[in-house]
């Protein structure tokens, strides 16, 4: 979308602001296709027992549906990107929305991980779709392993 600044003349940096325009986090994501390189994260410092956090970096009010394998077997999924995660040992977690009234759009999800999972390695991916529903992409794939 443009966004005029109305007697600003051209390039007035000084009077942009992300904080002016909400949806400026999730057209880079959108436009530079950011998710499947950074649109979830494993915050360091999970362990077995312990607490896994996983960050989600997307668009306002976009929805989420996490996925958790015990393999990667990466193949195209539609013209969306690369599902890295063997479907054979997947599970789908519920789909989660970003918040639509926040400058950066953050989702944290997480999960308690009891004491005997230590070695465990798992791999996550999520698959976006847009306020409307219509599917957008996948993220990157995390590896995270307790």
């Amino acid at each position: 979308e443009y966004y005029p600044l109305q007697n600003a003349g051209h390039a007035p940096w000084k009077l942009f602001s992300p904080a002016m325009h909400p949806d400026f986090y999730g057209f880079l994501f959108t436009q530079l296709k950011l998710d499947q390189k950074v649109g979830l994260q494993a915050r360091p410092g999970y362990s077995s027992p312990g607490t896994l956090h996983l960050d989600g970096f997307g668009a306002r009010a976009e929805s989420a549906l996490l996925f958790v394998s015990l393999r990667q077997a990466p193949f195209p999924f539609l013209d969306l990107g690369v599902f890295c995660l063997d479907p054979s040992t997947m599970l789908a977690i519920p789909t989660v929305t970003f918040n639509p009234n926040v400058r950066q759009p953050l989702r944290t999800t997480s999960f308690a991980v009891p004491a005997g999972h230590r070695g465990l390695t798992l791999h996550w991916q999520e698959i976006r779709a847009d306020f409307r529903g219509t599917l957008r992409s996948v993220t990157n794939c995390v590896t995270t392993t307790l």
